[in-house]
């Protein structure tokens, strides 16, 4: 499941990086743009998610330039996603990249129906990929870094005892449930879970949820049909519980940086490595509110996909052409749509648009090699959901994060 930064094949990362910098060879004759296939990118270029769109595009861009087999057009979202994929249907795609938001990708699928054109997601909600045959979803969601990074620590220390703290939201419910499955698989105990309303989150009456001195009671209306049940926090009859070998929190950084100031003054973290526990996080930690934690988020494991500090030759030099070309510095969600697009533009690179009817599309990518690109390893899961390495990474006392493995899925 893990492997040092230094013991990655380095032929093949070399041979990545040199591709992202310089390009494939130029080959001795190109086909007519006509004989391409075409893959049609969807996104919002315009409307309220346009600078979303515009960031997916320009990785897009740079994908499309090192993979020219395969022609890519660009089909705006922002006024009617379904609009979109018919224009894109209409043209001869024979394959669609996107969308990147839920409501859009959904809409797109239900206007794809059965029959449609396979659709290559690149949103990070879990469980679109299970819509239909021809759908698949190229974003790693935070369930499926919890996943992992549940797996790599129960494995590494087996009987430990955990608990968790999410939102109360589908996102949250999956991410929370997902590390719970790894460690439970690997035979960890999960002893606490605590879901907080984002909306009206409170760190320390949340953080004394977590230790026990507040409990959620279910509150019965007196009348079953005026209004439905609610819930309310109040102190708690049992007193303090145990404390667990480590807390796995799924939110973002300015939630994280609130929480483990309050962990720490309930006695959960502490100066003394003994008495201190182990602090687990997926990506979304990664912020400048992390630095307000202070020391209390020294120590802390968190997945990272990537970095425009990660020293991975193909990682970085994905990062330093982004910059170059964009003058901005590449996130995680740029990095993602560029390994997204390379791998479907790499399988298909080398067919014939009249032969490339949808289910020769989904046979193509699916039996396509383990792509190895900014983020690293990926391929598809047998549910079309991305399966790809993720770097572990340790978070010091100035919120900081430094590299310190490459965690590799079962």
């Amino acid at each position: 499941m893990t492997s040092q930064w230094w013991q990655r094949t380095f032929v093949v990362v070399a041979a990545t990086a040199a591709t992202l910098l310089w390009g494939p060879p130029a080959m001795a004759q190109q086909p007519a743009e006509s004989d391409l296939p075409l893959v049609a990118f969807l996104a919002p270029l315009s409307g309220e998610w346009g600078g979303v769109g515009r960031r997916a595009h320009r990785s897009v861009v740079m994908a499309s330039e090192l993979w020219p087999g395969v022609r890519v057009e660009v089909y705006d979202t922002g006024d009617n996603p379904v609009l979109a994929y018919q224009a894109a249907v209409m043209d001869g795609a024979v394959a669609i990249l996107g969308p990147v938001g839920e409501g859009e990708s959904r809409a797109v699928i239900d206007a794809a129906g059965s029959d449609g054109l396979p659709i290559y997601l690149l949103s990070s909600v879990a469980g679109l990929e299970s819509l239909g045959a021809r759908i698949f979803r190229l974003h790693s969601s935070a369930g499926d870094q919890a996943h992992l990074i549940g797996s790599w620590h129960a494995s590494q220390r087996p009987g430990q005892t955990y608990a968790v703290l999410a939102t109360d939201d589908a996102s949250g419910h999956d991410t929370a449930t997902r590390f719970i499955s790894a460690v439970r698989g690997q035979g960890g105990v999960v002893n606490q879970v605590v879901l907080y309303a984002r909306d009206s989150f409170e760190a320390l009456p949340t953080a004394e949820q977590l230790v026990g001195l507040r409990t959620r009671r279910l509150v019965a209306p007196g009348s079953g049909w005026a209004q439905p049940p609610r819930t309310r926090v109040s102190a708690s009859a049992a007193g303090r519980m145990e404390r667990p070998d480590a807390v796995f929190i799924a939110d973002y950084d300015q939630p994280v940086a609130d929480l483990l100031p309050a962990l720490r003054f309930l006695e959960w973290i502490s100066d003394d490595p003994d008495e201190n526990v182990a602090l687990l996080g997926v990506s979304h930690w990664n912020g400048p509110a992390l630095a307000y934690a202070g020391d209390s988020a020294a120590g802390a494991m968190v997945t990272l996909l990537h970095s425009a500090d990660d020293p991975r030759a193909a990682a970085s030099a994905f990062a330093m052409e982004y910059e170059a070309r964009w003058a901005a510095r590449p996130t995680e969600f740029e990095a993602q749509v560029f390994d997204a697009a390379g791998f479907v533009l790499s399988a298909l690179t080398g067919h014939d648009a009249d032969g490339l009817n949808p289910a020769a599309v989904v046979r193509a990518v699916d039996h396509a090699d383990v792509f190895s690109g900014a983020c690293g390893e990926m391929s598809l899961t047998m549910d079309g959901a991305v399966l790809r390495d993720m770097g572990l990474w340790q978070v010091d006392g100035g919120g900081r994060l430094f590299p310190i493995e490459i965690l590799r899925p079962d």
